[in-house]
């Protein structure tokens, strides 16, 4: 996901550590800038915060910034200038997506041409609708427009292989073909429509982690050998038959049973004197 799905957390993080994420550093400032704009500030104002934070931060320098800053400053506060109140200024906090069953069977119902199911055209089906489904979710104004723009993106999401990838713009066509989306009429525009998003509330698959969504399909259509870690719930494909953590869950794993295994012998080699 190329788009910020939780900023109350992050903005947390950010005024208690005085941290910058170095993954996505204006992530860090725009919901710095938001924050500061929801207490009242003015676009001046709310520059002079940014320097306070950045003071004594060695890796972001403000003059460096500044030009970038201002150009963010203005754009945010541009984009909420006729949002009404209530919605104004509002940090995203999404932990989770539902996906209803009924969406879920117009996506397992696409087939190829020789009846056998096309499992690449379905995770790319798939991908688009949790896009389009969180965009909604991040709009503003809460207004369901149901669109997607990021392809390479969403094929990232997929986890398609490298011969499909080729096949984007085909499985675009196809997907319109099928009635499943609405693509722009201009050449220049990105943005598709996802026709198949319901108002389904029920919650078949329910995803908590965005980083590998498309697991949750392929684990809901019965695939083998994906599991949730024991310890942060993250979805992963197991390596090992008695795997139980994903690799950063694994890490501190070993390092406390190493840990404990160092405390026991040193316990048992006081005994022994």
């Amino acid at each position: 996901m190329n788009f910020l799905l939780n900023e109350r957390m992050l903005l947390e993080e950010a005024l208690k550590l005085r941290k910058i994420k170095d993954e996505k550093p204006t992530h860090t400032f725009q919901v710095l800038i938001k924050h500061f704009f929801k207490e009242g500030l003015n676009k001046t104002e709310v520059l002079l915060e940014l320097e306070k934070f950045l003071q004594g931060n060695y890796k972001y320098n403000f003059v460096r910034l500044e030009s970038l800053l201002r150009k963010m400053i203005n754009s945010i506060h541009k984009n909420y200038m006729e949002i009404a109140d209530d919605y104004k200024y509002r940090l995203n906090e999404i932990t989770q997506l539902s996906i209803p069953k009924r969406e879920l069977d117009v996506i397992t119902a696409l087939k190829k041409t020789n009846g056998e199911e096309d499992l690449e055209l379905q995770k790319f089906a798939f991908s688009i609708l949790v896009t389009a489904r969180l965009k909604n979710l991040l709009r503003v104004n809460e207004e369901k427009l149901d669109l997607f723009d990021d392809h390479r993106e969403i094929i990232k999401d997929a986890q398609l292989s490298n011969e499909v990838k080729t096949r984007k713009k085909r499985m675009l066509f196809e997907l319109k073909e099928k009635g499943l989306i609405e693509v722009p009429l201009k050449i220049t525009s990105t943005k598709c429509k996802a026709l198949f998003i319901t108002n389904d509330t029920d919650k078949e698959i329910t995803i908590t982690d965005f980083n590998n969504s498309i697991l949750y399909f392929l684990k809901w259509k019965g695939e083998k050998g994906i599991i949730d870690c024991a310890k942060c719930n993250a979805i992963v494909r197991r390596k090992t038959n008695n795997q139980k953590y994903c690799r950063n869950c694994s890490v501190d794993a070993d390092r406390e049973l190493a840990r404990n295994r160092m405390k026991t012998n040193r316990i048992l080699s006081s005994i022994q004197k």
